[in-house]
């Protein structure tokens, strides 16, 4: 146990010998009984500061911040070696001490379970716990907001820190990793023409994997918000010298299309031109749509470049230049020098005479690379994608050769880090040690036993089952909604399996509304449904799974000349509406629940 004043104040370390509390009660008069191994009158200043007040599991960041405290340090490292020589512990406790989850538990896991047993609730709160606290489990018992965690979602998937993605029978590898696209040409001319081309494009998990690996630069004239990395532009300068030279001096780059006006407040005019220009619009959104921090590389010859610059100002409107490059935006020169060919960066394609289009092919890394500038450095901060429905898509099919790179070791970063040449772009690849992976699991739509055996070596799997304390105290007439959806499980378990059972989700709108007509309209539109899909419409089951409460009725079949025809006997079932609306029928399916 580790005891401490506010965030910073150290206080104690403990060893637990006797705990009276228990699991569902809480009585005034129980204790904790404890030995204290070390222990200060005044608090000592913690290196490193803890997040969570009051009483519950320690984070990884709060061990860390004891640990790497001088005057408790001596004693953790002996409870470490005490944990680690009994045999009464195995290596798992011993690194759940620390707070460090083993092996791909760090980086790789799936969240599976019945459908409505929280699998997605439980994969925000965790993806934040990931980016913001470096602990996933931070928030498993927070009593924050629940709206207020969804927007930080929400934000940190714009910031594309988060990607979200569905995996179903029709996805594969050239959507995860990268493929062969249709696009219109991005190199069109300054009329507009264009044409129709092939190419290699990454998929989600490719450019997440670059996003982790990117890079921010370290200067402070660099504005670049946390978490985000270059993108890289091409830009020319003028068919002449004269405008190339001045931005130089001034630390500008400038476009012409004069005709447009002010982006930021366009005139009438200004819209005219740009509906009867398209290049001229397509050019000035791409030149407008800069961020702060991207990079932009100047035109030279169609292969090389003769400056780098990092744009370090937002669009402007020189008015006393409307009559050329009015388009300005303040950029950081940090290459002029000989021309460089960026032939290879750029996948072999030359660059073109458009005048302003994002180099999508090359990577702010690699870009600083060849002009040889080193101030900058890795993005380290956490990556989260989110596959959600793993278990339905193929696969061997989508991860192809990567699936070894998601292991651990096999991160970018870690000693026995691996890489693969892609079949289509022929870019070396490998997966970053700071993209955690998660994925949820509907056991209902597939067994965890039929998962592909390469996939389950690499994930930990963490079951969730319906969780009744989140219906605790909910009650409609009567009817203890806890104690009924129990009742239901334990009799699908019993006809069916626990794989098949129904989760507490369903019921907790019940909070705000704990009324008979709410819960008659869970039960019509989401509970006998899922039902009927479970038993594929074997009535009698379902009946008895509601514990023969009325909810069902059944009749004689119409007679039929060829009785041949029927497979034994054979019984019409429909769903009474009128009895959905009775609460004795509801606490019928409660009866009888320990006999289930």
């Amino acid at each position: 146990m580790l005891v401490r004043t506010g965030t910073k104040g150290g206080r104690a370390v403990a060893v637990v010998l006797d705990n009276e509390y228990e699991a569902d009660t809480y009585d005034e008069d129980a204790s904790i009984r404890v030995v204290y191994i070390s222990a200060f009158d005044e608090p000592v200043n913690l290196v490193g500061q803890t997040t969570r007040l009051g009483m519950s599991k320690a984070a990884s960041k709060t061990y860390q911040a004891f640990s790497d405290t001088p005057k408790f340090e001596p004693t953790l490292n002996l409870l470490k070696k005490l944990q680690s020589d009994s045999q009464t512990q195995s290596d798992t406790q011993v690194q759940q001490l620390e707070g460090k989850p083993m092996g791909s538990s760090k980086l790789n896991r799936i969240f599976y379970g019945p459908p409505g047993t929280g699998k997605t609730y439980h994969t925000v709160n965790a993806a934040l716990g990931i980016i913001e606290h470096g602990d996933p489990e931070y928030y498993d018992e927070t009593t924050e907001d629940r709206t207020v965690l969804r927007k930080r979602f929400d934000e940190l998937r714009k910031e594309q820190r988060i990607e979200l993605v569905t995996f179903h029978q029709s996805f594969g590898y050239e959507e995860f990793v990268e493929g062969i696209r249709p696009r219109m040409d991005e190199a069109a001319d300054d009329q507009g023409a264009q044409e129709m081309t092939y190419r290699i494009e990454d998929g989600v998990f490719k450019r997440i994997c670059k996003r982790a690996e990117g890079v921010r630069l370290r200067r402070t004239s660099f504005p670049r918000s946390s978490g985000e990395t270059a993108a890289v532009w091409k830009i020319s300068l003028g068919l002449g010298g004269s405008i190339k030279k001045e931005c130089f001096e001034e630390n500008t780059i400038r476009v012409g299309f004069v005709g447009a006006g002010d982006l930021r407040s366009p005139s009438e005019d200004g819209e005219k031109y740009l509906s009867e220009n398209r290049g001229a619009r397509s050019i000035l959104e791409q030149f407008f749509g800069m961020s702060q921090g991207d990079l932009v590389a100047v035109l030279h010859d169609n292969q090389h470049i003769d400056a780098v610059g990092v744009v370090a100002g937002e669009y402007e409107y020189d008015e006393s230049r409307e009559g050329e490059y009015p388009h300005t935006r303040k950029v950081d020169w940090i290459y002029k020098g000989e021309p460089l060919n960026i032939l290879k960066l750029n996948g072999g394609k030359p660059l073109t005479m458009r005048t302003c289009y994002q180099l999508s092919r090359v990577s702010a890394k690699d870009l600083l690379e060849l002009i040889g500038y080193e101030d900058y450095q890795q993005e380290k901060e956490p990556y989260v994608l989110i596959i959600d429905e793993i278990n339905r898509g193929n696969i061997s099919r989508i991860f192809g050769e990567l699936i070894t790179l998601i292991e651990p070791s096999k991160r970018r970063g870690e000693t026995e880090a691996t890489t693969v040449t892609l079949p289509y772009s022929g870019d070396s690849f490998g997966v970053p040690n700071n993209l955690y992976i998660i994925g949820t699991m509907n056991t209902a739509d597939r067994s965890i036993a039929l998962l592909d055996t390469a996939l389950r070596r690499r994930f930990r799997f963490e079951e969730m089952m319906p969780d009744y304390e989140t219906l605790k105290g909910i009650a409609v007439e009567g009817v203890d909604i806890a104690a009924l959806l129990k009742a239901m499980n334990k009799r699908i378990e019993t006809l069916y399996d626990r794989d098949h059972q129904i989760g507490n989700s369903y019921f907790l709108r019940l909070k705000g509304s704990p009324n008979k007509a709410a819960l008659a309209d869970i039960f019509r539109h989401e509970v006998l449904p899922l039902l009927q899909e479970y038993f594929y419409e074997d009535w009698e089951k379902i009946d008895a799974v509601l514990n023969e409460n009325r909810f069902l009725r059944s009749s004689d079949p119409v007679k039929i000349k060829h009785a041949g025809l029927l497979d034994g006997e054979k019984r019409l079932w429909s769903i009474d509406e009128d009895a959905l609306g009775k609460i004795e029928n509801y606490k019928k399916i409660c009866e009888d629940a320990d006999d289930a």
